[in-house]
């Protein structure tokens, strides 16, 4: 991992430390990152002849109001660095880093519907056996997915939602009328 994103992750666990939010920057971490995949924010981030400032402005309006101040103000102060495009890895760096402080990972878990104390056990196990290490979990109910969770651990995503199912058919289905028209 390069040097500066690993200093950017510290600083950002430092910071989650200092203001006592550390639970809450992991779980906006993720919204971050879903923001960011369903944004033109990488164009712009990783795009050099976007000025600082329109990067800035982007960033104030992606993220003001859906995640904590002291959080979002870190994010703009790394595109107001030129480093916006480190945003990413910083965050998959950030949740390892979560992980390790608490001697365990934490598993963000978004279900279309309220979990029981049983399904969530359930998937804490599952998770533990599959990662080798305790698992915290924390859920959060999204109805927008439909059916069905997507879980987010340790940097890495399953989705197993019916919004991800027919997002993906609705892609298919695109390619299939793209090939059809150009063959």
């Amino acid at each position: 991992m390069d040097t500066l994103t690993t200093q950017y992750a510290t600083a950002l666990m430092d910071l989650a430390v200092r203001t006592g939010m550390q639970l809450s920057f992991f779980e906006q971490t993720i919204m971050v990152r879903d923001i960011i995949a369903l944004s033109e924010v990488p164009d712009i981030m990783d795009n050099p002849s976007f000025p600082r400032d329109v990067k800035g402005r982007f960033v104030v309006e992606a993220f003001s109001g859906k995640i904590h101040e002291d959080f979002a103000s870190f994010l703009l102060g790394m595109v107001m660095n030129d480093h916006g495009a480190l945003i990413r890895t910083t965050l998959q760096a950030f949740s390892s880093l979560m992980g390790l402080s608490l001697e365990q990972t934490t598993a963000l878990v978004v279900s279309a519907t309220e979990l029981d104390s049983r399904q969530s056990d359930i998937l804490r196990n599952l998770i533990a056996r599959k990662l080798n290490k305790r698992v915290a979990i924390s859920v959060r109910v999204d109805p927008s997915l439909i059916a069905g969770f997507y879980i987010y651990v340790d940097g890495l995503l399953l989705d197993s939602s019916v919004a991800k199912h027919i997002n993906d058919m609705g892609e298919s289905i695109k390619l299939s009328i793209q090939g059809m028209v150009h063959a």
